[in-house]
């Protein structure tokens, strides 16, 4: 079975919002960072090239596919900052999990 491209990696999450070019943008998010932090008491850690998650939770379909995911996480990009976490729908579609992207701009 074919394996994520995003996977949780050892990168600098320091260095990573350092190079966000646009000030405003890696201001915002130091301040995400800090917030997501308190709020989950998790660690910051990078997935990926471009993702900060925190927290994690394995997952395996019926298929057998099995992987690792982060709980909450955001990404500075380019037009926007993008958050995604995981939302609870097990009462709307049958028990699955799914992420739920939000956009901040």
């Amino acid at each position: 079975m074919a394996q994520l491209k995003t996977q949780k990696n050892d990168a600098s999450v320091e260095e990573f919002l350092d190079s966000v070019a646009n000030e405003r943008k890696r201001q915002d998010s130091y301040a995400i960072l800090e917030l997501m932090q308190d709020v989950t008491g998790e660690e910051p850690a990078m997935w990926g090239t471009s993702i900060v998650g925190f927290g994690s939770y394995h997952y395996k379909y019926a298929s057998g596919r099995e992987n690792e995911w982060f709980l909450v996480g955001f990404s500075p990009r380019k037009q926007n900052v993008q958050d995604r976490q995981i939302v609870s729908v097990h009462q709307q579609v049958g028990g699955r999990r799914s992420t739920d992207p939000a956009r901040t701009g």
